[in-house]
């Protein structure tokens, strides 16, 4: 930072500027988290499913035989 800014250092704009655009960060960073927790659940779930599913055909096609 400029040793010379005519601003304290609680009232830079400089410093506003970078708090402001770490706040939205933050929050975005949060909102991502939540996307990919929620991703993730829905992954899990469709691998259990896709899995149940693929263990009953195998058990009726091996009825079949």
């Amino acid at each position: 930072m400029d040793t010379d800014c005519p601003y304290g250092a609680s009232s830079c704009p400089k410093v506003q500027t970078l708090e402001k655009n770490l706040e939205k960060n933050t929050e975005e960073l949060d909102k991502i988290k939540v996307e990919v927790t929620r991703l993730n659940t829905t992954i899990r779930n469709a691998s259990l499913l896709l899995t149940t599913v693929v263990s009953i055909l195998v058990a009726l096609l091996e009825l079949i035989r």
